[in-house]
């Protein structure tokens, strides 16, 4: 899956411009679909990244980045790739460039573990 620019920059410039970034993902079923996410509005973010520290859930974020109509069961339905890179732009939608890197390396070790775990440990 093609992480729609630099690994400093999964969201451009001219995304932000746009207010929006579409991303593709994939189903279990091998779908391609085409999501759009948002950044959550200046005068919510706030009282968003107070609630998912509080609750330890980054999830929160996406969630509330997704269209209405797509919530944790459209989830459920992608590749654990798939949710993870669409967590991963969902936080570069609402947080600056330079914590872009660090939010793909973070991505990446989530990923790296789930394989671990379903490999029954095996790296």
């Amino acid at each position: 899956m093609e992480s729609n620019g630099t690994l400093a920059e999964l969201v451009t410039r001219d995304d932000h411009d746009a207010g929006f970034k579409n991303v593709e993902v994939e189903t279990k079923w091998n779908e391609k679909l085409t999501v759009r996410l948002a950044p959550v509005s200046f005068k919510k973010i706030h009282d968003l990244m107070i609630q998912v520290m509080n609750a330890g859930d980054p999830w929160l974020l996406l969630l509330a980045s997704m269209p209405a109509d797509q919530g944790e069961g459209f989830l459920q339905k992608l590749t654990p790739d798939s949710s993870a890179h669409l967590l991963n732009v969902a936080w570069a939608l609402n947080v600056s460039q330079e914590d872009q890197k660090k939010i793909l390396a973070a991505g990446l070790e989530m990923f790296e573990t789930f394989l671990g775990t379903v490999a029954g440990g095996r790296k």
